[in-house]
């Protein structure tokens, strides 16, 4: 009850942003701004996708943006020496997926994931200054015509990001509320060891999130390397990250695991995307979204640690009443 009033409550906000700047900034229900704004949403989104379901789970990645960033410039490079295409987005994956396992290995052999994917994130983003020694790697006007059209094309007015964002945040979704395995990440995420009594394999469940998300982060890479044609040193780094992690906290995943949906996340990139877009439009310094990203992410922290606390107490003293 209490995750679906949140959600309708952020619902309504992302609704009241839509409409306040459709009326303060001309150029905002224009195609072409409309068009850029769902573009730049996406690879936040499918990032937030995977870090939501470590989040529930109990866990966290601070290195999907270094490794969204490693992955376009893996992939850029492997291209430019000639390696045929469908191996390059098999080798980008596996390597981002692998990524994720050691991030895990460590993890689960008793190392906080905060420490662990703190390290990781540094050991990205100097694997993708070394191995780009510093500098944006382009790629040919004709490189994989196919690719790029299912990439950055567009289906009618939709952009292709979109469509493949919105694929995985269904298949993200059906997995998380109706598997076996959905139940088991909520599970592990709100009593570790209740989980692990019931049977549950928490090394396994914890180990399949990270994997999930280093593979997610670099489907992103690749979908931005097919979008911009380029790969640079610096992709990733930043505001992206934070952006990412905005969106699962605004949407509503709990900081102490065990609560979370992909809708909630879904709208808290909406959310995000919306105000960061809006506010530009209307003349507000570029600088200040990095500013109202931290913002948003120590006000939305706040808001579930405020109204859970509320919820305790009110169904303390209901319990109280009823024993009186």
């Amino acid at each position: 009850h209490f995750m679906r009033t949140r959600q309708s409550a952020m619902t309504a906000v992302a609704v009241a942003l839509f409409v306040t700047f459709s009326f303060v900034a001309p150029q905002f229900l224009t195609v072409v701004n409309l068009l850029d704004a769902i573009r730049a949403m996406t690879f936040v989104m499918i990032i937030a996708v995977g870090m939501t379901y470590l989040f529930i789970v109990g866990e966290f990645d601070l290195s999907l943006g270094a490794l969204f960033g490693f992955s376009s410039m893996f992939a850029a490079l492997l291209v430019v020496h000639g390696v045929p295409f469908w191996i390059v987005c098999l080798l980008t994956i596996f390597i981002s997926c692998l990524v994720g396992a050691i991030n895990a290995a460590f993890t689960l052999g008793g190392i906080p994931s905060f420490i662990v994917t703190i390290g990781m994130l540094s050991v990205l983003q100097g694997a993708t200054l070394f191995i780009s020694a510093g500098i944006t790697i382009t790629l040919s006007f004709d490189f994989e015509p196919g690719f790029v059209s299912i990439a950055s094309g567009n289906v009618g007015p939709v952009p292709a990001q979109l469509l493949w964002a919105v694929g995985v945040l269904i298949v993200a979704g059906f997995v998380l509320r109706f598997t076996a395995f959905g139940h088991h990440v909520y599970a592990t995420g709100g009593n570790e060891r209740a989980a692990r009594q019931s049977g549950i394999n928490v090394a396994f469940t914890k180990m399949a999130c990270f994997v999930l998300a280093g593979g997610l982060a670099g489907m992103s890479g690749l979908l931005m390397l097919g979008w911009l044609r380029a790969a640079s040193a610096t992709t990733g780094l930043g505001e992206f990250l934070f952006q990412a992690v905005a969106a699962a906290i605004i949407g509503g995943v709990s900081l102490q695991g065990g609560e979370g949906s992909i809708y909630g996340t879904c709208v808290g990139a909406v959310i995000l995307a919306l105000l960061l877009n809006g506010l530009v439009l209307v003349g507000v310094n570029p600088g200040m979204n990095i500013f109202l990203t931290g913002a948003l992410i120590i006000g939305a922290g706040s808001l579930d640690v405020g109204l859970r606390r509320a919820v305790r107490e009110m169904v303390r003293l209901r319990l109280r009443s009823r024993g009186t």
